[in-house]
């Protein structure tokens, strides 16, 4: 795990050997090349909440042995409480959603290497409302809604 701050008040956890773990996607183009990933997130909470998220979602990843892909929207049921995301007892984020990376303005750093291609992928933490949203609805228009009303992925008390 590596841990650090983003800017003055956000810091980040990301996965360094997650990229280990085949999540059975490989390029649509090149069928020979393996897609992995290494995981990241990006809050207003600290480095040792953070790091129990990313962990949460690369062993749960881990453990659907394949039949979960590494891909952006994919839900991550319960993770918050797997995680133990709580502050005074009270749960932060229920559930787990994961992304395109924001930090980099829409490009993806990724590492090619033979028969391998390895980029970043960004857990975002979801309200029971939220999750429930992207369930019946569809992740499209759950991060439309997100991003009309101008929330803060980061913050992970929010409503």
């Amino acid at each position: 795990m590596a841990t650090g701050t983003v800017d003055d008040d956000r810091r980040f956890a990301a996965t360094f050997d997650f990229g280990g773990v085949d999540t059975g996607l490989v390029m649509t183009e090149e069928n020979d090349t393996e897609v992995r990933c290494e995981l990241l997130v990006i809050a207003h909470e600290s480095e040792v909440m953070l790091s129990a998220a990313v962990t949460e979602a690369a062993d749960m990843l881990q453990k659907a042995n394949g039949t979960v892909p590494a891909q952006p929207g994919v839900l991550l049921p319960d993770l918050g409480t797997r995680a133990g995301l709580t502050a005074d007892g009270d749960l932060l984020m229920e559930h787990g959603l994961l992304i395109a990376p924001t930090l980099w303005g829409g490009q993806t750093p990724h590492v090619r290497e033979d028969g391998r291609m390895t980029l970043i992928l960004q857990l975002a933490l979801l309200t029971d409302e939220e999750y429930s949203i992207g369930v019946d609805q569809g992740v499209d228009k759950l991060l439309r809604r997100l991003h009309r009303r101008g929330e803060d992925l980061a913050d992970w008390r929010r409503d």
